[in-house]
């Protein structure tokens, strides 16, 4: 978490006042705001973007990094919103070693099938992990588990319980993936999930079609 020391040195990075840790220049920016692209330096202070300018020259020290970026783009990380990242059969750190380098900086997940083995408390490795990682995890607890119908026999079943005790942690962004029919059949795991996910002012991921498998 950000301290207001911390937050007083961005806003003397951004005014010039402390010099840069990283200039990265005469790349092109993309924004995505405006729709536009052109030449233009970016200015890095602790991590965080402090100017993008024509001329970010006033953000230099003498231990400043210099980066060309000469024939390339700038563009923001993309944030790819809803991936079973489990099922790539690969590490969440190696799959952050393939797909950052190719702009994916975020994720959002519901982890569910690690959920599925060893349970939620069984994630505290994996956030370890996440945290030593360059990519972003955006995680939602499952609105339960398993979302099978009738029910199977899985490690850990996710409860109204659980969202009611890992919905207020920082680390939990919301409810992970809830499905139509669990709505329609009025499970009272799932409401109530919903419910504490509204007490708390966190989001429901949208809501999908669970489809049975062909007799």
């Amino acid at each position: 978490m950000t301290t207001v020391e911390q937050l007083g040195r961005y806003i003397d990075a951004g005014a010039a006042k402390l010099p840069a840790d990283l200039v990265i220049e005469n790349g092109t920016l993309v924004n995505v705001n405006t729709a536009e692209y052109y030449l233009a330096d970016v200015a890095v202070y602790q991590g965080k973007i402090v100017a993008v300018d024509a001329d970010v020259s006033a953000y230099v020290g003498p231990e400043t990094r210099h980066v060309d970026a000469t024939g390339k783009y700038l563009v923001p990380g993309l944030i790819d919103g809803h991936i079973h990242v489990e099922c790539s059969k690969l590490s969440l750190t190696r799959f952050a070693q393939a797909v950052v380098p190719h702009g994916t900086t975020s994720i959002v997940s519901g982890l569910d099938e690690y959920i599925s083995v060893v349970g939620v408390a069984g994630l505290d490795e994996l956030f370890t992990e996440i945290d030593q990682s360059a990519m972003k995890v955006f995680w939602g607890l499952p609105y339960k588990t398993p979302y099978t119908i009738p029910t199977s026999t899985i490690s850990y079943n996710v409860s109204a319980a659980d969202h009611e005790r890992i919905q207020p942690q920082e680390n939990c962004y919301g409810v992970w993936e809830t499905v139509r029919e669990a709505i329609q059949m009025k499970d009272e795991d799932t409401l109530k999930a919903i419910l504490t996910a509204q007490k708390y002012h966190k989001p429901c991921s949208v809501v999908h079609q669970w489809q049975p498998a062909s007799t």
